[in-house]
């Protein structure tokens, strides 16, 4: 989803959030605070609405005068308003809790609320809102780490296939030391599972070769 008309900032921001969706990582709580963080900014910065910058989302939410500009000029709901610092606090406790499962149901409800708010901005501003589609955040929970799954598989059928080749030496010396390169066991790497996904395939595709 394009988010770059509010900014390439947001943008950035909400891509974040969306591969953490897919990865089901627990950084989707750090993600979500971030996004919000960067709306509600923009949104009073357009607006020449005075803040303190080094506050965090929900602090500047409760000013007098944000809270005004919002529900009074922007006219958002109390509804959403309440929600948003709601699910800031939410966040809040589940990144100090660490825990480990990702609730869909939750990131459903909390992607709803976000359209809302940035939707009434665009009211505000005459601008097209963007439709939210619960579906969609269903369709990709989880998408990045089926992938690797499959990708492992995929890696450990193929590493079978040639065991037997390489323990007959029936292999070339290039092909023997590409072959050793992959099976070995790998030093720890911090990778994101979607940097893992793409050096796993480039494996894959060495195998095959």
């Amino acid at each position: 989803m394009d988010m770059s008309k509010l900014s390439i900032k947001i943008n950035n921001r909400y891509k974040t959030l969306e591969n953490n969706i897919k990865s089901k990582s627990n950084s989707y709580y750090d993600s979500y605070l971030d996004l919000l963080e960067e709306t509600l900014k923009f949104m009073l910065d357009e607006a020449l609405i005075e803040y303190d910058k080094s506050k965090t989302c929900g602090s500047i939410l409760k000013l007098e005068s944000v809270c005004e500009f919002l529900k009074n000029q922007m006219n958002l709901e109390s509804r959403v308003y309440d929600k948003l610092l709601d699910y800031i606090k939410k966040s809040n406790d589940h990144k100090h809790k660490k825990e480990k499962e990702l609730d869909l149901q939750a990131i459903i409800n909390q992607m709803q609320i976000y359209f809302e708010f940035i939707n009434t901005y665009f009211r505000y501003k005459h601008l097209d809102e963007i439709i939210y589609s619960k579906d969609y955040y269903a369709t990709i929970f989880g998408e990045t780490q089926k992938i690797h799954e499959k990708l492992l598989q995929e890696k450990q059928s193929l590493t079978k296939e040639l065991e037997e080749a390489y323990i007959n030496r029936k292999l070339t010396d290039e092909a023997l030391e590409t072959y050793k390169s992959i099976v070995e066991v790998r030093t720890l790497e911090y990778l994101s599972l979607e940097d893992e996904n793409i050096k796993l395939n480039k494996e894959i595709n060495l195998l095959k070769d």
